[in-house]
């Protein structure tokens, strides 16, 4: 088993606010990459970004798992749970699994 780092974009129907995206952070805190070693400075809501060439919301997820295939699914599950759990369905936020992107923590530390 590995640790991998893994990024899912997420497409939102609507901007989410500072309160959604908030309590999106603290479902997904303890695979927060920011509450590592890896950045120990950054804070917490930074795990969340936004790229404004797609519109989509990039959350970066620390998971262990087999392989990259494993870890990419993994982290998909946690995204996808942590919009349910703060009332999104497929219908207003949907995670892209087209461009899922994991890579092992290692070479992630690296860069």
């Amino acid at each position: 088993m590995s640790t991998y780092l893994v990024t899912v974009p997420v497409d939102f129907t609507d901007e989410p606010s500072t309160d959604l995206l908030s309590a999106l952070n603290d479902s997904l805190s303890k695979h927060d990459p920011q509450q590592s070693t890896f950045n120990p400075d950054a804070s917490r809501q930074e795990f969340v970004t936004h790229d404004p060439s797609t519109g989509m919301h990039l959350f970066r997820v620390k998971v262990d798992a087999d392989d990259t295939e494993g870890a990419e699914n993994k982290a998909r599950v946690l995204v996808n749970g942590a919009l349910l759990d703060a009332g999104h369905t497929v219908l207003t936020a949907e995670t892209d699994t087209r461009t899922i992107h994991a890579e092992p923590w290692d070479a992630a530390a690296d860069k």
